[in-house]
């Protein structure tokens, strides 16, 4: 997962799986509300969600 940011400020998020960009989005909604299975899947082994 990698995070664009601005000056301390979080402004786009996007999930990579095996080079591929999987999700992408404002931070809030990957972490909230992960649209794809992939980044439920990492979301919930590595931050316990």
């Amino acid at each position: 997962m990698k995070c664009i940011s601005q000056e301390r400020l979080v402004i786009g998020c996007a999930f990579f799986d095996k080079g591929v960009i999987v999700e992408e989005g404002e931070p809030k909604a990957i972490f909230n509300q992960p649209k794809e299975d992939r980044t439920k899947t990492f979301l919930n082994a590595y931050l316990g969600q």
